[in-house]
C-alpha cells in the first residue's frame, strides 16, 4: 500500500515538474518575442524607413523586419556562445 502513495507522488512530481519547464520555455518565448517586436519596431524603421501602413505610429513592415532581423540576430548569438 505505501508503494501505491510513493509511486503515484512520483508521477505527480513528474508531471509537474514537466509542467513548469513547459511553462517557463513558454513565458521565455513570449518574452523573446514582446522584446524583438519593441526593439524591432524601432530598429526596422531606421533601417527601411517608414514605408506601408502603420498602427499606433508604429510602421507595419519595417517592425516586422526589424524584429526578424534581431531574432536572426540572437539566434545568431546564442548558437555560437553555445558552441
Amino acid at each position: 500500500m505505501p508503494l501505491v502513495f510513493i509511486a503515484a507522488a512520483l508521477v505527480v512530481l513528474v508531471v509537474l515538474s514537466g509542467l513548469i519547464w513547459v511553462s517557463w520555455g513558454l513565458i521565455g518565448l513570449a518574452l523573446h518575442l514582446f522584446m524583438a517586436g519593441l526593439v524591432g519596431s524601432w530598429l526596422g524603421p531606421l533601417i527601411v524607413g517608414p514605408v506601408g501602413p502603420s498602427l499606433f505610429g508604429v510602421p507595419l513592415i519595417p517592425g516586422f523586419v526589424g524584429a526578424l532581423i534581431l531574432a536572426f540576430a540572437l539566434s545568431l548569438l546564442t548558437r555560437l556562445r553555445t558552441a
